[in-house]
């Protein structure tokens, strides 16, 4: 598993979000920010967006921005 730190700076690369995932709306190439790290979520906050969305991801759906 990918270790992710409080602060990274990460963009979403899938959105195959299941059903019941509540974070469905985040969009692939959205840059977040890691806010908490739990044994298999991150929770990140977009800043960008006019609410600061708040959304536990897994990670599989992000990477640190600039890798590839």
């Amino acid at each position: 598993m990918v270790k992710f730190n409080i602060g990274d700076k990460v963009e979403v690369v899938s959105n195959d979000f299941e059903e019941h995932e509540p974070y469905h709306y985040l969009d692939v190439g959205t840059l977040v920010e890691v806010i908490d790290v739990d044994r298999t979520e991150v929770r990140v906050i977009d800043r960008s967006s006019r609410h600061h969305l708040v959304q536990w991801v897994l990670p599989r759906h992000i990477r640190r921005a600039g890798e590839p």
